[in-house]
C-alpha cells in the first residue's frame, strides 16, 4: 500500500545515528540492545559487529584521513527504493576534540543529492556529549567544531536518490580531519533539535508544530526555537501554525532556527516536509490495526483519524475489539498497560471468547471509565471485548481477575451494571489469553492468530502509541525501543505487505509541578530519537512525532482553584497532567493522519 513515487529526502531519516540496520528477527533485537547497552554503559571502544578505525591526533597537528577512509565495499544500494546507505559506522578511539571537517569526494555516477551525513561524540563513559549532521552535494566540505577535549566519534554517511543506479556506479568517501583549536564552541552539547528529516503533513488541513516540544535541552534553559519555511504556516510565540498547502506529494526544506540569551538567530539546519493529499490518490480504504495504552483506550486521536479522512472521502476500518469515547473505531489497548507487559508475553487474568447471537443491544461501551459486568459462575466477568454483528451475533470478550475463575462451554451472563443486554445466553466458551496478540497453543506472540481468531480481514497498517507507562523520566529507554522493534519484527513478519507506524507520544502538561516535565521531555526525545536512527531506511516503518503537534498548555483539561486568599491557580483535572483533553488527542491525529493517508496509492 505504500506510496514512494519520487523522493523522499532523508525519510526514515535522524538527527545523528547509533545502529540504523532494522533487525529481522528475535536473536538480532537481542543483540542490537546488548549494543546499545554497551555503547551507554561499558568502558569498551567498540561496538560489537561494527568495524574499527582509529584516528590518532593531536591538539597541534592536523591529521588527514586516509584515502578511501570509506570504500565502495562499506555500501550498499536498494534496488526497490534506490537508496545508498552506509552499512556500518565506525568509532574511533578516544581523540582529542577540536574541530573537524567531514569530506565527500570522488562520486561517480549518476546520483542525485542531497548527501546526509551524522557525526557523533561519546565521552570516556560512551555518554553522547554531541551530535552533528547537515546536507552536502559531492566534492563539498562539512565544517563543524565541538568544545575543547577529548571524545569518541561514530561517524555515518548516506547517499539517498531516486535515479536509477547501475551496477557500474561506485562512490568514495574520505572520513574525519581533526584540527588545532581556536574555533568556535558548538550547541549540540547543550540542545538539540528532535525531529525526523523528513515529515509528513496533511494539505488544506490546520496544523500545529510548537516549538519548545521539539527542544531537546542538556542544561541550556536560555535557548528557543522556531521554524520557517513551510508553505501556509505562520510564526507565533509557541508555534509555528496554518494550513498546508500545495499538491500531493509536494516537498519542500524548512529552516530552524534557535536563539539564545544574546537574542541573535541562528540557524540550525534544514529539514523537509511533504505535503500528503489524500483526495488525489486513487484508493480509498484502509484497515487499520490500532494498539496502545489509556491513550488508545480513550481513543479520540482513534476518532479523529477516522474523523479526517472521511472528510477526504477515505474511508478507514479499525480493527479491535474495544471501543473509542466517541464511538468511531475501535482498538486494542491497556490502560496503564506497556507494551512489553501487556502486548508481548502471556497475561495472568483469566479471558474467555464466548459465542452469543440476537443481542438486542449491539455494541458495549468498552472504553476508558465504562466496561459492562456480568456475573456467571459465581464470577464477576468484565466485557473486555466485543465484535457484534447487526443481526446481534458474534462474539464477546470476558475477563475476569479472580483466582480460579471459569466458564462452562453453555451460560449465561447476568448483568450487573453497564451497557449491553439484561440477560446474555453464549455457548462455545473458549479460554484466550488477556493478551489479544498472544497464542496460548505456541506460547508466542501471534497477529495472525488474532486476526483469525476474531475473524478480522488482515490489515494494511499497524499504528501503536507507547510509552507514558514504559519508562520514566530520565531513565534508559533501550529496553522500549528494542520491544518496540520486536512488535515491529514480528508484525512485518506475519504481514510483510503492511506497514507500521510507531507515534512517540506528548509528555504531559507543562503547568503540572508534580509531573517531571523536563525528565519526562528528556526520556520522550531521546527515545524519539533512537527510534528515527534505527528506522533510517525502511520503506515499511514510519516513526512519527506526535509530541510535536499537541499543545502542552492547552491540550489538557484544567481547572481554576485559590490556594490562598491572595491568588488563583490553574491546575489539571481528571488525570489531565497525563491525558490530554479531546482537542489534544485530535491534536494527535493531525500528526498521523498524513502517514497513515500517505499508504494510499
Amino acid at each position: 500500500m505504500r506510496n514512494d513515487e519520487g523522493y523522499d529526502p532523508g525519510a526514515r531519516a535522524a538527527i545523528s545515528h547509533l545502529d540504523a540496520q532494522q533487525v529481522t528477527d528475535e536473536t538480532a533485537i537481542s543483540n542490537n540492545t546488548a549494543a546499545i547497552t554497551g555503547l551507554q554503559n561499558s568502558g569498551a571502544d567498540v561496538i560489537a559487529r561494527n568495524k574499527i578505525s582509529a584516528i590518532n591526533a593531536n591538539v597541534n597537528t592536523v591529521v588527514s584521513p586516509p584515502t578511501n577512509f570509506w570504500t565502495s565495499g562499506d555500501i550498499s544500494i536498494s534496488a526497490s527504493s534506490g537508496t545508498w546507505r552506509h552499512n556500518s559506522y565506525d568509532f574511533t578511539n578516544l581523540v582529542p576534540l577540536q574541530h573537524y571537517n567531514l569530506f565527500i569526494t570522488n562520486i561517480v555516477g549518476s546520483i542525485a543529492t542531497p548527501y546526509f551525513a551524522t557525526v557523533d561524540f561519546y565521552n570516556s563513559g560512551n555518554s553522547q556529549i554531541g551530535s552533528e549532521y547537515a546536507y552536502t552535494a559531492a566534492g563539498t566540505t562539512l565544517n563543524f567544531a565541538l568544545p575543547t577535549g577529548t571524545a569518541k566519534v561514530t561517524i555515518n554517511l548516506f547517499l539517498c536518490t531516486s535515479v536509477a543506479v547501475s551496477g557500474a556506479t561506485t562512490a568514495y568517501f574520505y572520513g574525519i580531519q581533526l584540527t588545532h583549536a581556536g574555533d568556535a564552541v558548538t550547541i549540540s552539547d547543550q540542545f538539540q533539535i528532535i525531529l525526523p528529516i523528513l515529515i509528513k503533513l496533511s494539505a488544506n488541513k490546520p496544523i500545529n508544530l510548537y516549538y519548545d516540544n521539539i527542544l531537546y535541552k542538556s542544561y541550556r534553559k536560555d535557548v528557543s526555537c522556531l521554524i520557517q519555511g513551510i508553505t501556509g504556516l505562520n510564526n507565533y510565540k509557541r508555534q509555528a501554525a496554518g494550513t498546508p498547502t500545495g499538491a500531493d506529494k509536494y516537498q519542500e526544506a524548512f529552516s530552524v532556527y534557535y536563539t539564545s540569551g544574546n537574542l541573535n538567530r541562528n540557524s540550525i539546519g534544514s529539514l523537509y516536509c511533504k505535503v500528503v493529499d489524500a483526495t488525489s490518490r486513487t484508493a480509498k480504504s484502509l484497515k487499520v490495526l490500532a494498539v496502545g495504552d489509556s491513550f488508545a483506550e480513550m481513543g479520540y486521536w482513534i476518532d479523529g483519524l477516522v474523523t479526517k479522512a472521511a472528510v477526504d472521502g477515505v474511508t478507514i476500518n479499525t480493527i479491535g475489539l474495544m471501543d473509542t469515547l466517541g464511538g468511531l473505531g475501535v482498538s486494542e489497548n491497556q490502560t496503564g498497560g506497556t507494551l512489553l507487559g501487556s502486548f508481548m508475553s502471556s497475561r495472568t487474568e483469566i479471558n474467555y471468547k464466548v459465542t452469543v447471537s440476537g443481542l438486542s443491544q449491539k455494541t458495549f461501551n468498552i472504553h476508558y471509565g465504562s466496561y459492562a459486568t456480568y456475573t456467571c459462575n459465581g464470577y464477576t466477568w468484565t466485557v473486555t471485548g466485543a465484535k457484534i454483528d447487526t443481526s446481534g451475533n458474534g462474539y464477546i470478550r470476558l475477563t475476569c481477575a479472580a483466582a480460579g475463575s471459569t466458564l462452562n462451554a453453555t451460560g449465561t451472563l447476568t448483568k450487573l451494571a453497564g451497557t449491553g443486554d439484561a440477560s446474555i445466553a453464549f455457548t462455545g466458551a473458549e479460554v484466550v489469553n488477556r493478551n489479544p496478540f498472544w497464542n496460548n497453543g505456541t506460547s508466542l506472540l501471534d497477529f495472525s492468530y488474532y486476526i483469525n481468531k476474531w475473524g478480522f480481514s488482515s490489515p494494511d497498517v499497524l499504528v501503536f502509541m507507547f510509552g507514558w507507562n514504559d519508562y520514566q523520566a530520565w531513565s534508559d529507554i533501550t529496553t522500549f525501543v528494542s520491544s518496540v522493534q520486536a512488535f515491529i519484527t514480528k508484525f512485518l513478519t506475519q504481514y510483510p505487505s503492511a506497514h507500521v507506524i510507531f507515534m512517540v507520544p506528548p509528555y504531559g502538561y507543562t503547568g503540572q509541578p508534580q509531573l517531571d516535565v523536563d525528565g519526562i521531555k528528556s526520556s520522550r526525545l531521546l527515545c524519539a530519537k533512537l527510534l528515527y536512527q534505527i528506522y533510517l531506511s525502511s520503506t515499511s516503518v514510519d516513526i512519527v512525532p506526535a509530541y510535536a503537534f499537541v499543545d502542552h498548555i492547552n491540550g489538557y483539561d484544567t481547572s481554576t482553584t485559590q490556594p490562598c486568599s491572595w491568588y488563583t491557580e490553574t491546575i489539571p483535572t481528571n488525570g489531565g497532567n497525563v491525558h490530554n483533553n479531546q482537542n489534544g488527542m485530535y491534536q494527535i491525529s493531525d500528526a498521523v493522519y498524513p502517514y497513515v493517508a500517505d499508504l494510499l496509492t
